[in-house]
């Protein structure tokens, strides 16, 4: 097993793995992968994969959805709720 072998998304070696060696894959575990203009426009990439059992083979990694970060629903909830507050304001001032 080539330590520290994968393929990933970004700089972090944790968040940004797609799959890595020592992963978990169809009932056994990642020995060795490798990348080779995998990718297409979706963000999905094709890997060869070499496992503990003998097995060889490609697969796909599909890319996560994107999940808004929680300050950010925050922020939008309290945006709103200024602009609800504030028109309220306005309806109520006598003309």
């Amino acid at each position: 097993m080539r330590a520290g072998a994968g393929i990933f998304t970004g700089p972090d070696p944790l968040l940004d793995a797609a799959i890595r060696s020592g992963d978990p894959l169809f009932g056994s575990t990642v020995i060795d992968v490798s990348f080779s203009q995998g990718m297409n426009d979706s963000g999905q990439i094709a890997f060869f994969y070499g496992l503990e059992d003998r097995r060889t083979g490609i697969a796909r990694a599909d890319p996560l959805a994107a999940v808004p970060e929680p300050g950010s629903i925050t922020l939008l909830a309290a945006g709103l709720g200024a602009l609800y507050l504030a028109r309220r304001r306005n309806r109520r001032r006598p003309v």
